[in-house]
């Protein structure tokens, strides 16, 4: 059964990804300037904790929502063109503005209580604690 769990928070995190991106696997090329972007995400799961690395360059620390619900950690935000761009000077726009949402499968191990985000440099950093599974243990069944 826990195989099925495991392979089911892997297939939502490939659909979660693709559904966020909106395109066949354009990147961000594909919607650059267009209102819609894909910040890249690193995510690394340790045996007390699960780490996401999500590039943010550009946009505000309070224009960012992390949100934790029942096995899923969402991500949230918007970068804002800069006030002095003048649209009608645009040569070249490869730097997208706008919103974007990335979604991701918790494994029930996840401990929201334990979860903290910070931002350094452009780069948004989301730590999702585990419960400690120590105390689980098999338990036989006896037969009479």
């Amino acid at each position: 059964m826990q195989a099925l769990v495991e392979l089911k928070t892997k297939i939502n995190r490939v659909l979660d990804e693709a559904l966020a991106r909106g395109d066949e696997g354009g990147g961000d090329e594909a919607s650059a300037g267009s209102g819609e972007w894909t910040p890249k995400v690193d995510l690394y799961e340790y045996p007390d904790r699960l780490v996401l690395k999500a590039d943010v360059p550009g946009v505000a620390p309070t224009d960012l929502e992390v949100r934790i619900d029942p096995g899923e950690l969402t991500i949230k935000g918007v970068r804002r063109p800069p006030a002095d761009l003048d649209p009608a000077g645009a040569r070249r726009l490869e730097r997208p503005f706008g919103p974007f949402v990335r979604r991701y499968a918790l494994p029930e191990s996840a401990d929201p209580d334990r979860a903290r985000a910070a931002y350094q440099l452009g780069v948004l950093e989301v730590v999702v604690g585990r419960r400690d599974e120590a105390g689980s243990r098999r338990v036989p069944v006896q037969a009479d």
